[in-house]
């Protein structure tokens, strides 16, 4: 979970899929979904229902921390 909210860090205020984060990561595409669910309990994240095209970022509050961030992607 800490790890996805370092690279949605990065990435602020931009969203991923939990595919590119799993991929990103180098973690089971479940262990990603899991914690996303966890983390959008807390209201660290925002995203989507799990599924295929399941879309990540930054809770609003995070991202107005975040605001000198460039955008880019993960790699």
């Amino acid at each position: 979970a800490a790890a996805i909210c370092g690279a949605l860090r990065r990435i602020a205020p931009n969203a991923t899929t939990a595919s590119e984060l799993a991929k990103h990561l180098a973690v089971d595409r479940q262990a990603v979904d899991a914690a996303l669910d966890i983390l959008a309990a807390l209201a660290a994240v925002d995203t989507m229902p799990r599924g295929e095209d399941r879309m990540a970022r930054l809770h609003a509050r995070l991202r107005a921390r975040v605001s000198d961030v460039p955008v880019v992607g993960l790699s």
